[in-house]
């Protein structure tokens, strides 16, 4: 269709540019050109403009097709970035969550040390402040910590009932 809507107006302008010659010089004895004449020169133009018509339908169609494959690539290096950047911030959290576990374990262990030492010692208040900061990480540490730390719980609050008993003795 579009081939149609360009041929016919190249076809319709080599029609009047053929038939239509202007006589300038009247005393110049011109041949009228025959039909047959105008015919082939009307084909002439027709093919040309076929031709023309054919070669740009070419080279919009590649023109098209290297648009679709520059895009094709460019949203395929697009999804390859962002795939590796997710990729490198998932690896980051998942190291940063393993560091802050392993740190939220190590003060854990830390004050439940110094909570048994001031314990056997018979430091309650110093006992009770290093079971408070247990109580308050209780959340972020494992079922095995927390087992742990409500043990000591039990096992302070014995303590400090048997040093309640010695006062009133």
């Amino acid at each position: 269709m579009t081939k149609a809507r360009f041929l016919f107006p190249v076809v319709l302008a080599a029609a009047v540019i053929a038939g239509c010659e202007k006589n300038d010089n009247k005393t110049e004895n011109k041949t009228t050109p025959s039909t047959s004449d105008v015919k082939a020169d009307m084909q002439k133009a027709g093919d040309q403009a076929k031709d023309a018509a054919a070669s740009a339908g070419q080279a919009t169609s590649d023109a098209a097709k290297t648009a679709a494959d520059k895009a094709k690539t460019t949203a395929s290096d697009a999804a390859k970035s962002t795939n590796d950047a997710a990729k490198t911030a998932a690896d980051t959290a998942k190291t940063n969550t393993a560091d802050a576990v392993a740190d939220v374990k190590a003060q854990a262990t830390d004050w439940y040390a110094k909570a048994e030492d001031a314990l056997k010692n018979g430091k309650l208040d110093d006992a009770k402040m290093y079971l408070e900061k247990l109580e308050s990480f209780k959340s972020k540490l494992s079922a095995e910590w927390q087992t742990k730390i409500d043990a000591f719980q039990k096992t302070y609050e014995a303590a400090r009932a048997k040093a309640a008993t010695n006062l009133n003795k």
